[in-house]
């Protein structure tokens, strides 16, 4: 099989078709691209507590150590999907006003980590689809589902973690969010404890994937992101918005209106998903008739 390999050189060229070759340079002064780490997310945190800037990527051919929301695992073998961590920055950060060349202090607020990351799901899920044309689903908070073009089941194609850094006693400092997006793997490449649950954008039927196409979009979606957030909130030049990310997440999330499980340690409650409120959370209703607002924990689907 082809192993689309991912290079410097083929991340810049896709840059630089979204951006041009000035900015596309600027944009990978703050990229770096490994052939093999233990976590994504464990260099980049290293690295923000070394100072590095917000919008700092990190990004593996393969991971030994990959890891998952509650602890879990994520396979990262070489070769096969995009491994990414970003870097949002909290605190003041420098910010050019387009009617000011000189740098300004801006304070980034900080940030709810639930709408964060369900927004990071949202970016992911943009990328996704620019480059492969899979529409994925959202299954909260953050999981990307798809349909295994075999056997139609749904199943799990990309899972972001978001982990926070403090600073002292200035409190809240970084968010390292890690995007990890399987793309060639086939069924066998997967840990036999998890060929039940997870797929890849190959296995949904879109083949040839370039790993640098998606890593070029999902960089350029995450920036828009940050964008936001340092806007404070306001309307960004490419039109990303807090009302238009909720629209999106809500169109893309695959629970209200069906039946889940409910996922807290050892213990399990079966519950009807009623919808996606404002600030994210999930709004759900048990077979006693009783409603709650989740804000953690882990659900799946039930069939």
């Amino acid at each position: 099989m082809h192993i689309n390999i991912l290079t410097y050189d083929a991340l810049l060229h896709d840059l630089s078709t979204q951006r041009g070759a000035v900015e596309a340079a600027a944009r990978m002064e703050r990229v770096l691209l490994l052939d093999e780490t233990d976590s994504t997310n464990r260099v980049l945190l290293q690295m923000a507590a070394d100072g590095a800037p917000g919008g700092q990527v990190v990004i593996a051919d393969a991971q030994t150590a990959g890891r998952g929301r509650l602890g879990r695992s994520f396979a990262s073998p070489p070769g096969m999907g995009l491994y990414l961590s970003y870097l949002f920055r909290v605190g003041t950060v420098p910010v050019t006003d387009d009617a000011s060349p000189a740098k300004t202090a801006r304070a980034v607020p900080v940030p709810d980590l639930l709408r964060l990351t369900a927004h990071t799901a949202v970016a992911a899920s943009a990328a996704v689809e620019r480059v492969s044309g899979l529409r994925p689903g959202i299954k909260w908070v953050n999981d990307l589902l798809l349909p295994d073009a075999t056997s139609g089941q749904l199943k799990k194609i990309c899972g972001i973690l978001a982990q926070s850094q403090t600073a002292g006693d200035a409190g809240l400092s970084a968010v390292v969010l890690g995007i990890g997006i399987n793309v060639h793997e086939t069924s066998a490449d997967f840990p036999a404890e998890l060929r039940e649950i997870a797929a890849s954008l190959r296995m949904a039927g879109a083949e040839n994937v370039s790993r640098a196409a998606l890593a070029a979009e999902l960089i350029l979606a995450m920036d828009a992101i940050a964008e936001l957030y340092t806007a404070d909130g306001s309307e960004t030049d490419a039109g990303v918005s807090a009302e238009s990310l909720l629209e999106r997440y809500r169109a893309h999330s695959l629970l209200p209106g069906r039946d889940i499980t409910v996922i807290r340690g050892e213990t399990k409650k079966s519950a009807h998903a009623l919808s996606v409120e404002e600030d994210y959370a999930l709004r759900v209703r048990y077979e006693d008739g009783t409603e709650e607002l989740l804000r953690s924990g882990d659900v799946t689907l039930r069939f």
